[in-house]
């Protein structure tokens, strides 16, 4: 089980943006005695599904 920095290190993303999404039931997460925790391996899964980091964010159109 990954901690709450372990897995922003491995995201490069702060501490307090891999808890919010947490609580927007972005990124696959448990609890153990009240402490957010994650799988290795579901983790990964979800990194090899395609997460997007912003997904509100618009893509550019590429220009010609």
């Amino acid at each position: 089980m990954l901690t709450v920095v372990e897995v922003a290190k491995f995201m490069s993303v702060s501490d307090k943006t891999i808890r919010k999404w947490c609580a927007e039931g972005r990124i696959p997460h448990g609890r153990l005695a009240g402490t957010i925790r994650f799988d290795r391996e579901q983790l990964q899964a979800w990194v090899d599904e395609g997460w997007n980091p912003n997904p509100n964010a618009t893509t550019k159109e590429p220009e010609e």
